[in-house]
């Protein structure tokens, strides 16, 4: 009797998920978390076959309520743009917390919206030791090609969520055996990971980010590099000063081509006949031609002239004044009239 009404509670569940009554739902998740919560709570020796079934039953009807189906109806929610909708559909699979749960929020940072993946990452951090776990997971096969593919040495956008939120939750919520697996994956060939780890070691783990920061400061991607650089300035590792001095007296790297372009000049300069004459003279590319219109000197992207007045007169217009008044008597004051008179001082 006591598990058909399990039974009938969870069907209900389910379909108020699917039916977007996410209150109601809501409702009787939390029966189901209460009556869990008081079996798991009573005393050893109030404790017998029938509270072990009872909670058994409680926990089997949370995770039969949160199937696939019901997760990625309430995945979905998430991008909507309603507040308390959103606050609902995160509140459920907060209080699920199952498996299918996790592999489906993890799943959700590879979405295109970063509220999305916002709103992923808190659901996963409230629900703590269980995400850990599979976070840690996650991250120690973070060389498999099928769950983090790759473009070269360099991880694909959406992988790279993947992994990029999975350290950040393992370095918050996890201890020292899971700083160590950070460690152990700092190697890895794609910069934008270890940089991560480093990032996240610094606030984690200062004394193990203080060695890795030493290392990377020599890693040959400058965006690890100034990683690095601002870990040892934030930690104070005055041992790091010498190559620091290094790096600024090497000057900074010469700018990306994308805008320049290197040519040839294959002209001798004048009394150096010796091949080192040969320069490498920078120049601008040359602006591409606009095509214009026959009889314009505008071009086609800029559109019709606009006419010369382009403002309303408002009101009557007063004449333009000359440059020179006349005075009070009449007489007109020119040039010539500022000009001292002979004779006079």
């Amino acid at each position: 009797m006591l598990a058909k009404i399990f039974e009938v509670l969870t069907s209900i569940a389910k379909a108020l998920v699917l039916n977007h009554k996410f209150g109601h739902a809501l409702t009787v998740l939390r029966h189901f978390d209460r009556v869990r919560k008081q079996v798991e709570n009573l005393p050893a020796e109030k404790q017998d076959s029938y509270t072990r079934a009872l909670r058994e039953m409680a926990i089997s009807a949370m995770v039969q309520t949160g199937d696939q189906d019901i997760v990625a109806v309430l995945i979905r929610e998430l991008e909507s743009e309603v507040m308390s909708i959103t606050d609902r559909a995160m509140k459920i699979l907060e209080m699920m917390g199952t498996e299918e749960v996790i592999e489906q929020l993890l799943g959700g940072f590879r979405h295109e919206s970063r509220s999305v993946r916002n709103r992923c990452y808190q659901t996963l951090q409230a629900l703590g030791v269980k995400a850990l776990a599979v976070c840690v997971w996650k991250l120690r096969n973070l060389n498999d090609p099928a769950m983090f593919p790759r473009s070269g040495n360099d991880m694909r956008d959406e992988a790279y969520y993947l992994a990029r939120n999975a350290i950040d939750l393992v370095a918050k919520l996890g201890g020292e055996k899971e700083i160590e697996l950070l460690l152990e994956i700092a190697s890895d060939s794609d910069y934008r990971i270890r940089r991560e780890v480093l990032n996240n070691l610094a606030k984690r783990a200062p004394e193990k980010a203080r060695a890795m920061a030493l290392a990377a400061v020599a890693d040959p991607n400058k965006e690890v590099v100034e990683a690095a650089i601002s870990t040892l300035g934030m930690l104070k590792v005055e041992e790091a000063v010498p190559k620091l001095v290094d790096i600024f007296l090497r000057g900074p790297e010469p700018p990306p081509p994308h805008h320049q372009h290197l040519v040839v000049d294959r002209q001798r300069r004048s009394g150096n006949a010796s091949p080192a004459g040969d320069a490498l003279q920078l120049r601008r590319k040359p602006r591409p031609h606009l095509p214009r219109k026959r009889g314009s000197s505008r071009s086609r992207h800029q559109g019709p002239r606009r006419p010369r007045s382009s403002k309303r007169a408002i009101g009557p217009q007063a004449p333009r004044q000359p440059w020179f008044q006349p005075d009070y008597a009449g007489h007109v004051l020119s040039a010539e009239s500022f000009l001292p008179v002979e004779g006079t001082s």
